[in-house]
């Protein structure tokens, strides 16, 4: 066997980073929180403590006849309807009375919710949160981390040997030209069957079992952290690549903000991956892997290379990360992977479709959100190795 190595490693953010838990507790609906649109403050509420602040103030029965007529039913204006407030501020909702069901509050937040006129301004929707330990901490899963870093190395290999995907390029062109609106899974079916083969191709094609999925890394989730990590709230952009606007959408994500650090393990199992096509001999050949592969989906799709200069690592981006990157790796051509791109991108509606073959730049595959009235990349990090301990041969 060869020699299996654990690097101890640290993470540093270097643009907001959101990755979200799949359980229920990571997005809150409009029963689950209060924001207040005109002084943008956010209000995480206890619930079982709302319902006794309810029972209290004698309203328990109206605000479980507004939850039957409308299961989006918006806390602020309910609070505010009932007259919970002061006497001549219309805007504030009783301090005391907040105070005794806020499990968290943000105040300030920097969201921008532009509406039609004549619309309300408060038109949030879900609002989803980071993934917590049990002690409420923010932590980055292993699986995360693995999965984005995995996904580089994909990427930074397929640049490199485009001539082994010939055939699969040609499979998706297929289909690219032979794409039916009204049938738009199926064509989204066989891409991903496609990028599925070309990952086993490149990670498992040498290995006796290939149902066993391991190829020799492994990553722990996030130490317990050492002291409490900044977060802040933020928008999704959509951004209208035809005519070069964006817009606010009525969603709104929990982030981890720039500056902070997480400590993880990655453990890696050389002759295992001797076994893989990637070629990665060392640890300095997984890090060069990462930054060719960051860098070059940042210079190609977002056409900013001199943005961030240390970033070697792209998490939790909520744009489709796996397939849209993948594609980008195989088209060098970027009015061929537009087309392809553009259509991944949505799962119906023969009209939205339609809109994004129209336009004339690619989608992105790096998120981007407003911060302090600007467009900012999300989800960038840099990973370092702090130390290393050979742990078996």
């Amino acid at each position: 066997m060869g020699k299996i190595v654990r690097y101890k490693m640290e993470m540093e953010v270097l643009t907001p980073v959101h990755i979200a838990g799949a359980d229920y507790k990571s997005k809150l609906n409009k029963t689950e929180y209060i924001f207040n649109p005109n002084t943008n403050d956010l209000t995480i509420i206890d619930n079982n403590k709302f319902v006794n602040f309810l029972v209290e103030k004698k309203i328990i029965d109206k605000y479980l006849d507004e939850i039957r007529k409308n299961n989006k039913l918006n806390l602020f204006y309910f609070l505010k309807n009932s007259d919970l407030y002061k006497n001549k501020d219309r805007n504030k909702i009783l301090y005391e009375d907040l105070r005794g069901f806020t499990k968290k509050s943000y105040k300030n937040l920097d969201i921008e919710l532009k509406i039609k006129e004549n619309e309300r301004k408060e038109n949030l929707n879900n609002i989803t949160l980071l993934n917590k330990n049990v002690k409420d901490e923010v932590y980055i899963p292993g699986s995360s981390i693995k999965g984005a870093l995995v996904n580089l190395l994909l990427v930074s290999y397929i640049i490199n040997n485009r001539d082994e995907f010939v055939n699969e390029i040609k499979q998706i062109e297929n289909e690219v030209e032979n794409f039916d609106k009204k049938n738009s899974k199926f064509f989204q079916g066989k891409v991903k069957n496609v990028i599925n083969k070309i990952q086993e191709k490149i990670l498992y094609e040498n290995f006796s079992n290939k149902k066993i999925k391991k190829f020799g890394i492994s990553i722990s989730d996030s130490y317990e952290n050492k002291k409490d990590i900044d977060v802040n709230f933020y928008q999704d952009i959509d951004e209208k690549i035809k005519d070069k606007k964006e817009s606010y959408l009525p969603v709104v994500r929990e982030y981890i903000e720039p500056k902070n650090i997480f400590e993880f393990d990655i453990t890696l199992d050389f002759e295992l991956l001797s076994r893989t096509r990637l070629k990665i001999n060392d640890f300095d050949d997984l890090i060069n892997a990462l930054e060719e592969a960051t860098d070059y989906l940042i210079e190609n799709t977002l056409e900013l290379p001199d943005e961030l200069y240390c970033q070697n690592l792209i998490l939790g981006a909520n744009t489709g990360f796996h397939q849209k990157t993948i594609v980008h790796a195989l088209f060098k051509d970027k009015s061929e992977r537009t087309q392809v791109v553009k259509i991944l991108l949505h799962k119906g509606g023969t009209n939205a479709i339609r809109l994004h073959l129209n336009d004339k730049d690619s989608p992105r595959v790096i998120n981007r959100i407003r911060k302090n009235g600007k467009l900012e990349l999300a989800g960038l990090v840099e990973i370092r190795k702090i130390s290393e301990k050979e742990v078996g041969k």
